[in-house]
């Protein structure tokens, strides 16, 4: 839920920003999503996160008993597969030892409808993944 809203307020930039949680044995485990500035010179179609707002955004998970665990983002039209300019950047970003080793991507499906779906990244590749939904108490 709180990734498509985010995703649904775009002011016409993409949608981006990190989500924290754990992992361990079974998994990672997703539990705040947290928007930052698209800071991209085209954000309408690319993102970029500063390194200032990574940093922060460590320092909120590390004072909250979490972790950063996945980079999101959204495009605001077409699907969520990782496009080519996510490529060049995941390769920027492996470069310098910054990728994530999980993304995920909100765009739109069949007929329009909002679609999450989550990448392993492998350098400037990336692998697609199965979400399962927990249910929290």
């Amino acid at each position: 839920g709180q990734l498509l809203a985010r995703w649904r307020a775009s002011d016409g930039a993409e949608p981006c920003g990190v989500i924290l949680g754990r992992r361990d044995a079974a998994g990672t485990e997703l539990r705040e999503v947290c928007a930052l500035t698209n800071a991209h010179p085209r954000p309408t179609g690319a993102f970029l996160l500063t390194p200032e707002d990574q940093l922060a955004a460590r320092r909120l998970a590390r004072d909250r008993g979490l972790e950063v665990v996945a980079l999101w983002h959204g495009h605001l039209k077409g699907p969520p597969v990782p496009s080519d300019e996510d490529g060049r950047g995941l390769e920027r970003a492996s470069a310098l030892g910054a990728a994530p080793e999980l993304m995920l991507l909100v765009g739109r499906g069949q007929g329009g409808i909002p679609v999450i779906r989550a990448w392993r990244v492998q350098g400037p590749l990336a692998r697609e993944l199965h979400l399962r939904l927990a249910r929290t108490s």
